[in-house]
This record gives structure tokens, C-alpha cells and sequence, in this order.
């Protein structure tokens, strides 16, 4: 499947900057003042549109679990995980522990968020954190501070293939997804 055939996003949302900043301002509030902040400047992905390349406008992915849909896909263990609303609630894992916004792959990025499946030991990624920075992922945290992640598990660098889902999202016992979804949402106490 190629960048042009999927369907998450109409395509041609993928280089327009507009979108990120609704108003004049990103749709997270008046910090966001440029685009520019959702992308990542080592990420030299296009699109083709038209027959023409365009360079995308985002790299950047926020947490599913940030306020995000509490869905079910055939995934039972969903609703047993903590959906973040507000600040107040983010309490395990913490703000400085729980990551909001992530630099993703450019193979996955196509929904604005992004997802793990907290389930160990059979580890996946639904979405794949980019890689780009010699083997490493970016992170911005809750209470502001952001970390990069020297992936250790070789699964998780993965090279750019301009298509789409042709990863295997099924890695057991990959320490890189265990570090992510740690750090995503946590187990609810009233769940199974």
C-alpha cells in the first residue's frame, strides 16, 4: 500500500500547513504560533500530489491516551487503560513520566495521533516512533520537558520505505514498546 492509496487522512491534508494552525494559532492554544513546530527539521518526507512532490508538514503525533478515543478494534484492553482529559488527571504515570507528543515515523504518521498496545510481553506498535536521529526517538513530556530515546531493540529502527503498514507491528518482547507504552497511559486499578 503506498502513501498515495491510504486513507486515514484525504492526502492532500498532509501538506497543508493551514491545518495546523487553525486561526492563527495551533489548535492546542495560542503557544503553538507556527507550523513549523510540528516537524521535525530531519524529516525530508514528500507526498505526490497532482503529479507534483510536496514536502509534509508533520512529523510530530500526540499521544493517544492524551485526551484521545476510547475505542475498541477488537483490542479488549482499551478500556482497562487511562484516557487522559485534563491535567489533573495524568497521575500514573505523572507529568514528567507521560509523553504527549512524539516524533513519529514516516511510514506510520497517518492520523494526527499515536498508538502502543500496553500488553506485555506481547509487545506492538499500532504506530512506530521515528528513528531518524541515529537510532533514536523523540519525546516532550506533560511538564514540559522532552527526552530523546536511544531505541535498544534493532526491530525498532526501521528504514523508510514510502509505504504504508508494511512493518510488523507484532514485536514480542521488544524493550523499546514496554518504555514507550510506560510512559503512555497506565492500567486502570478497577480493571482486569
Amino acid at each position: 500500500m503506498t502513501y498515495e492509496t491510504f486513507q486515514f487522512l484525504p492526502f492532500e491534508d498532509c501538506a497543508n500547513a493551514l491545518l495546523l494552525v487553525p486561526g492563527g494559532f495551533g489548535s492546542i492554544g495560542p503557544y503553538t504560533k507556527t507550523p513549523a513546530i510540528y516537524k521535525c527539521p530531519a524529516d525530508k518526507s514528500w507526498i505526490r500530489i497532482g503529479g507534483q512532490a510536496h514536502p509534509r508538514v508533520r512529523s510530530v503525533s500526540m499521544n493517544e491516551w492524551m485526551d484521545g478515543n476510547e475505542f475498541d478494534d477488537g483490542m479488549r484492553y482499551v478500556s482497562a487503560y487511562y484516557v487522559f482529559r485534563k491535567m489533573t488527571d495524568i497521575v500514573t504515570p505523572g507529568p514528567s513520566q507521560a509523553f504527549v507528543f512524539v516524533d513519529e515515523h514516516e511510514d506510520s504518521i497517518t492520523r494526527d495521533n499515536f498508538l502502543v498496545a500496553p500488553v506485555w510481553p506481547n509487545t506492538r506498535w499500532l504506530s512506530l516512533p521515528a528513528s531518524r536521529h541515529g537510532g533514536a526517538g523523540t519525546f516532550s513530556f506533560a511538564d514540559g520537558h522532552a527526552e530523546i530515546k536511544r531505541w535498544l531493540d534493532p526491530r525498532t529502527i526501521v528504514p523508510v520505505k514510502r509505504l504504508l503498514g508494511w512493518f510488523d507491528g507484532n514485536q514480542g518482547q521488544n524493550r523499546d514498546v514496554l518504555w514507550v507504552t510506560e510512559r503512555a497511559s497506565s492500567k486502570r486499578p478497577d480493571s482486569p
